[in-house]
C-alpha cells in the first residue's frame, strides 16, 4: 500500500549480503520515489503495466502479500516527453501485469 512520500526506513541484518551494509535500509514509497527522480529528470514516468512477479503489485490500494515482503514498481526517466501507451503520469492505484 502506497501511502504519501515517505521513505521508510527499517533494521535489515547486515549479514544478509542483499540488504544493507550497515542494517539501515529503507522502502521508499512510489510517491517519494517519483518526486526523487523528478529533481534531476524533467520527464518520469510510471508504467502502466507490472511484471509478472509476486514482488510487482498490481493494486496498491491494498496490502500486496508476498513472501520475500518487498514491493517493487518500474519507473521510467528521461531528459525527453516519451510518448508511449505503456507509460502514464502521474501515478495510478491501479496496473496490469504486462502481457508477452
Amino acid at each position: 500500500m502506497d501511502k504519501g512520500e515517505a521513505i521508510n526506513t527499517l533494521f535489515e541484518p547486515p549479514e544478509n549480503p542483499a540488504h544493507a551494509f550497515d542494517g539501515q535500509g529503507c522502502r521508499p514509497t512510489r510517491s517519494w520515489l517519483m518526486t526523487q527522480l523528478k529533481r534531476h529528470f524533467q520527464y518520469v514516468y510510471a508504467t502502466k503495466t507490472q511484471p509478472y512477479h509476486e514482488e510487482f503489485p498490481t493494486d496498491w490500494t491494498k496490502p500486496w502479500p508476498n513472501n520475500s515482503g518487498l514491493t517493487r514498481a518500474v519507473f521510467v526517466a528521461s531528459r525527453a516527453s516519451l510518448e508511449s501507451d505503456q507509460l502514464t503520469e502521474p501515478l495510478t492505484e491501479k496496473q496490469t501485469h504486462h502481457k508477452s
